[in-house]
């Protein structure tokens, strides 16, 4: 049986703002539907949004809520429909959030918890990529300093540069500038997430932030000027 879920309302929930403290509706997913099969884009999209909420106090400090929505915007939301399911041309089933298994933390909730959460269109599916993203971000977070390679300070002097960088690395990981010389990943990572941020963002979850917008789109300048055409 496929769960129908509210789509997206006319006015914003009062759960999603821009301090993001209030809890979800939801705080666990009802075990009667959790591997319940989401085939419309919007159930993928709603699950996705109650799964970064109901994690969003685990999100490393440089990390704020609605970042991590452009991100899920800009990996697979905008273009692939929520896709859960998607899987590139080259490569594995990675989920919204596209954790690769070069990152170390593909289904790794799932394999940890042996709890058959692979990244499937089902709301348990899509809570398991939500939590090994954030593991992830953790991760780069906990280490951000001792990733240099490639770009020596050429982020320090902008605004948000440890967040900048976090970003960077969790789409080229450990020498992101070398990968993307090699024509490899997304050399416009930033600044695909700074444009869901600043135009799909605020009218999905009620909150934006201009600031951070700024500090990718420069931190893409820099890329852009270290990989060169």
């Amino acid at each position: 049986m496929t769960l129908v879920v509210p789509v997206t309302p006319t006015t914003t929930p009062s759960y999603f703002c821009i301090a993001a403290t209030v809890t979800p509706p939801d705080p666990t997913i009802d075990p009667t539907h959790q591997w319940d099969i989401l085939d419309d884009p919007e159930q993928r999209h709603f699950y996705f949004k109650q799964s970064v909420f109901r994690h969003k106090n685990e999100l490393p400090p440089e990390i704020p809520v609605e970042l991590l929505v452009a991100m899920g915007w800009a990996e697979t939301g905008e273009a692939h429909y929520w896709n859960n399911d998607y899987i590139p041309s080259i490569g594995l089933r990675d989920g919204i959030l596209q954790v690769t298994e070069a990152s170390g933390f593909h289904e790794k909730w799932a394999r940890d918890n042996q709890n058959g959460a692979l990244y499937n269109n089902t709301p348990m599916g899509i809570e398991s990529n939500v939590i090994d993203a954030i593991s992830y971000l953790q991760y780069l977070s906990s280490n951000i300093d001792s990733y240099t390679i490639g770009y020596g300070e050429a982020f320090n002097d902008i605004e948000n540069s440890r967040t900048v960088r976090i970003l960077l690395h969790y789409n080229g990981g450990p020498n992101p500038i070398l990968v993307y010389k090699n024509r490899q990943g997304n050399r416009n990572y930033l600044n695909n997430v700074a444009n869901m941020l600043e135009a799909r963002v605020p009218g999905d979850v009620g909150c934006g932030d201009s600031g951070l917008v700024a500090s990718l789109r420069k931190g893409q300048d820099i890329v852009n000027n270290l990989v060169g055409p």
